[in-house]
């Protein structure tokens, strides 16, 4: 899933070995006694595109001879996106009925420590807590193309893909917020080595 470089421990109390990050906080590899194997990283899951900054932010579990979960936050940015199109996209789904996302209680700070130091990432957990989500500012994360905060995945090996579970937590298109879930399913195909979004509304991208 991902390499880790680090400081290898042993955890009496979970009865697990830890690999955590020298340089990186709050990014860990563990394996327990069962064959288990968790962490929390950032990582592109295997993708190569040269153009589009393309990243998961999250944790996520292995069972042995058994499914690969994730659940992040998924960051794409591709510079040929329209703003106009992208800002009417945001508002169908922002006007939709639904629940709002609620950032406390999904991968978003793990997402904002990887792009800034650790004095602004305190300044923001502390912002959070006092204040919640609505005084967030968007250029403070929505300057991506796609950002969806919330996002739970199962490796599918028939399809050789990661296919989303449940409901998916649409942040922005751009710098347009949409702060909903929505349903619809995103799959990340290793084969072809694509990315295909699907919500709603018969919306495709």
């Amino acid at each position: 899933m991902n390499a880790s470089n680090g400081t290898l421990s042993y955890d009496d109390k979970q009865e697990r070995f830890v690999i955590t990050e020298d340089q990186t906080y709050d990014t860990w590899l563990s394996l327990n006694s069962r064959g288990v194997v968790e962490g929390q990283c950032s990582s592109n899951l295997g993708f190569d595109m040269p153009l589009v900054d393309f990243a998961v932010h999250g944790d996520f579990v292995q069972y042995p001879n058994d499914s690969l979960t994730f659940s992040g936050m998924n960051v794409l940015k591709v510079p040929v996106f329209d703003d106009e199109v992208l800002q009417g996209m945001a508002e169908v789904y922002a006007s939709m009925e639904g629940e709002s996302i609620d950032l406390t209680k999904t991968q978003f700070m793990h997402y904002f420590r990887s792009e800034n130091d650790e004095e602004k990432t305190a300044e923001k957990a502390q912002a959070i807590e006092l204040e919640g989500y609505p005084e967030m500012e968007s250029k403070d994360f929505y300057c991506k193309t796609i950002v969806i905060p919330d996002l739970k995945m199962v490796w599918n090996e028939q399809m050789h893909a990661f296919v989303s579970v449940g409901k998916i937590g649409l942040g922005n298109f751009g710098k347009h917020i949409v702060n909903k879930y929505v349903d619809g399913f995103v799959v990340f195909d290793h084969r072809l080595g694509n990315i295909t979004y699907f919500f709603q509304n018969d919306m495709f991208m």
